[in-house]
């Protein structure tokens, strides 16, 4: 995302850029000195640079973006695969206590049965004389086992070879957890090592968007400097060309003086219009007013309520409302006819200030009137809210430019 800001960036640089170029070329067109002219070349191949280094700035956001995407593919491979390990471990380990609850349960071996010894030979009698030889008596025969010891035997030698087989097992799943351990070890020590990696990248990342930046900025400062230098140029030529103007105006001072007198002449003859339109408009309203209006008989109270510092408006609607051709002009409703409702205030401050004349004509009503007058001046200026004492003149000047508005 800052790659892209940075790109967007240069971009409109490079925009603005080229239309101060175009600007300067339609400026400087009719006279262009040759040095203005190699300044402009060098200015457009900077802009061919700084174009390239933007291609080049994309690039290298595609690839890091496809270096990013496959990191992600294979840190999920390896936390795939990590999982996998872990279950597996989870399995070796149950097989382990299943293994080792099978030996507790295990009774333990019955003991080997006794055998019975052989009886003692007989002894053997002394020889008598040699006339009378006496043959020796056999030898007992030992008596054969029985079936039943033999099997108990065999259930001692089986219960021997199943725990020999128990613990060879035990073994080789200690070994097999041993193994995926170091196997997981290794794996998060990849893991480690790549996030090292993208870290490393980042870190050269930021130092690469660090230096374009630089390399911007002192850019951009040329770029200032040597606008910088054509802007006086510029200027210089102006003053030449205002100093060649000065003297031509020196030269035609007879004709600019006739020119002066004639603009007068035109000028007393528009004003002249102007105040003989304004009698003839006046004449035309006080014909709509005065001779067809009576004039009215007050006879209720002119004073106001105070709703907390108004007395500046009170001044001001006391002021008007003594002008007799004005408080008749509004209280008989002529004012509709002249109403502008399109214009800035849309027509409220004409509206208000006839229904505070109405009020203070009829007696009542006044405090609603003159609060609805209050809100729609407030409305309009915000300074009489926030003021603290505001002052007559102001609101007088604003009103009259409001009522002629309306």
């Amino acid at each position: 995302n800052e790659k892209e800001r940075e790109i967007s960036s240069l971009k409109t640089q490079l925009q603005q850029k080229d239309k101060e170029l175009t600007r300067s070329q339609a400026q400087v067109a009719p006279s262009v000195p040759l040095s203005q002219i190699r300044a402009r070349e060098q200015l457009e191949q900077q802009v061919k640079q700084l174009e390239q280094q933007v291609e080049q700035l994309e690039q290298q956001v595609k690839q890091l973006r496809q270096e990013q995407l496959l990191n992600r593919e294979q840190l999920a491979k390896k936390e795939l695969e990590v999982s996998s390990l872990k279950t597996q471990l989870q399995e070796k380990a149950r097989e382990v206590t299943r293994c080792q609850r099978c030996q507790v349960q295990v009774a333990p071996p019955s003991p080997l049965p006794q055998v019975v010894p052989p009886s003692p030979l007989p002894q053997v009698a002394p020889p008598s004389p040699l006339s009378q030889v006496v043959p020796p008596s056999p030898l007992p025969q030992l008596a054969p086992p029985s079936p039943l010891s033999q099997t108990r035997v065999q259930e001692q030698v089986e219960q021997l070879e199943e725990q020999l087989w128990q613990e060879q097992r035990r073994q080789e799943l200690l070994k097999e957890e041993k193994l995926l351990q170091e196997q997981l070890r290794k794996e998060q020590l990849q893991k480690e090592k790549l996030r090292q990696e993208q870290k490393l990248r980042q870190e050269q990342l930021q130092q690469e968007q660090l230096r374009q930046e630089k390399l911007r900025k002192e850019q951009l400062r040329q770029e200032q400097q040597r606008l910088e230098q054509l802007r006086k140029e510029r200027l210089r030529q102006e003053q030449l060309r205002q100093e060649q103007v000065r003297q031509e105006n020196l030269q035609q001072e007879p004709k600019h003086q006739l020119r002066q007198q004639l603009a007068k002449t035109q000028q007393t003859i528009s004003t002249t219009t102007q105040v003989t339109r304004r009698d003839t408009e006046l004449n035309r309203c006080q014909s709509h007013v005065v001779p067809s209006v009576p004039l009215l008989q007050t006879v209720c109270a002119l004073g106001l309520p105070n709703l907390g510092n108004t007395c500046y408006i009170n001044s001001v609607i006391q002021c008007l409302f003594s002008i007799s051709t004005l408080r008749q002009y509004f209280f008989q409703g002529y004012y509709k006819r002249d109403l502008n409702t399109t214009s800035e205030q849309g027509g409220r401050l004409a509206l208000a200030l006839s229904h505070v004349f109405r009020a203070m004509e009829s007696g009542t009503g006044v405090y609603d009137a003159v609060k609805g007058f209050k809100d729609v001046v407030e409305g309009e200026d915000k300074t009489f809210k926030l003021h603290s004492e505001p002052r007559a003149h102001d609101l007088l000047a604003s009103l009259l430019t409001w009522l002629h508005n309306d």
